[in-house]
């Protein structure tokens, strides 16, 4: 070519059709590329080099059709989100330098959104679905190797605060804003009513079934994924109780108690809203909830509220554990309760909602003065 000559490397396939022909400015390197290839072909272990050509957005696309799942799909959309840069680079073309870069933007500010960097549970999240997604691309011989295959998930352990449970007042309150579209009123406001300066209360828009799901997340304490995914065969009438599948990597399947009204609210909803799978949390147009239709309309109830971004339909679950806390459950049985892989972890993440020892002491001595020592003269204070 133009006074040029160019080698042309050439091999079969293992079904022995042509395989992509591929031009070297030497002879040497022509017959080293050929003779690599007609190895590997032999070995089993050829990749054709057409698979690494798609981007990863694109592998990411595709990783989200293959779902049915109604979560699964809007959690691999929001993954889709934060691919960065490295959107456009072609599978075949990764390197494992490439994600510990996008790691790190993860963790300490995204250049796409702002410099805003994510909390270690959502990077964690990200993390093993990109090594999931890659390692079956890896499976199915789109590229050799998983360039992903060095990131890790670190072990994440933080203690609830305060600003992160909901009271008892804001529970019933966030209820009485989804069943009717107000709010109720401040002692204030109620006075102010009565002497007729105020007229009615502030609005926001009802969402009756997120009532529903307040009140069961409350009642039972799962994660959100856990509460979408109860369907009907998974409640037991007689004995009173709810298995919930345990939907993350480190919870397992378990069993749990339940008030017979939350039961009875979950059959209901059931019969209203039948599907062939049997969900339990259904929308009143009959489709299922999903996350992020929970997470949208909380965050309008939130905000109504005057509530910090750290409430989260999570923290309803934390108002769960706190409340068990609170009554004198051990931890063993809020651990079960929970689906915590050991006490340990949640001794980690709600230690400080125990009573210390010396509270038991101060709270067994008052019980003595009061009760015991008062009127009674068989027992002595000395100084």
């Amino acid at each position: 070519r133009n006074g040029v000559t160019y080698w042309v490397a050439r091999y079969r396939r293992p079904d022995g059709s042509e395989a992509p022909q591929k031009i070297f400015p030497t002879r040497r390197e022509a017959k080293a590329y050929e003779d690599e290839k007609k190895a590997e072909v032999r070995r089993g272990d050829w990749i054709d080099p057409s698979g690494g050509d798609i981007t990863l957005g694109q592998l990411t696309d595709d990783w989200i059709h293959r779902s049915r799942v109604a979560n699964t799909i809007a959690g691999r959309k929001t993954f889709r989100k934060q691919l960065g840069a490295l959107e456009d680079v072609p599978i075949g073309d990764l390197t494992p330098m490439h994600f510990r870069e996008w790691e790190y933007q993860l963790r300490n500010g995204r250049p796409w959104r702002d410099g805003k960097p994510l909390a270690e549970t959502t990077v964690n999240g990200y993390v093993r679905e990109m090594r999931s997604m890659l390692t079956t691309a890896v499976n199915e011989e789109r590229i050799r190797r998983n360039p992903a295959r060095n990131l890790k998930a670190r072990k994440v352990t933080r203690r609830i605060s305060p600003d992160e449970v909901l009271t008892v007042d804001d529970v019933n309150d966030m209820i009485e804003r989804f069943e009717t579209g107000r709010r109720r009123m401040t002692k204030a406001e109620r006075a102010a009513a009565r002497r007729g300066e105020l007229d009615g209360w502030a609005g926001v828009k009802a969402v009756p079934e997120m009532a529903y799901v307040v009140r069961m997340a409350a009642a039972m304490g799962p994660r959100p994924s856990e509460l979408l995914d109860i369907r009907l065969e998974d409640i037991d009438v007689a004995r009173g109780t709810v298995h919930l599948r345990g939907t993350k990597s480190d919870a397992a399947p378990r069993t749990i108690g339940v008030p017979a009204d939350a039961i009875k609210a979950m059959r209901r909803r059931a019969a209203e809203y039948p599907t062939k799978e049997g969900f339990v949390m259904m929308r009143s147009d009959g489709r299922r909830m999903t996350l992020q239709w929970i997470e949208q309309r909380f965050r309008a109830v939130r905000e109504s509220m005057g509530l910090p971004d750290s409430i989260t339909p999570h923290s309803l679950r934390h108002f769960h554990a706190t409340a068990l806390i609170a009554a004198g459950v051990d931890v063993k049985a809020v651990q079960h309760r929970l689906g915590h892989s050991s006490a340990a972890v949640t001794l980690d993440i709600y230690a400080h909602w125990w009573p210390t020892r010396e509270d038991y002491v101060v709270d067994a001595a008052a019980r003595i003065l009061e009760g015991h020592l008062r009127g009674n003269p068989g027992i002595r204070v000395v100084d």
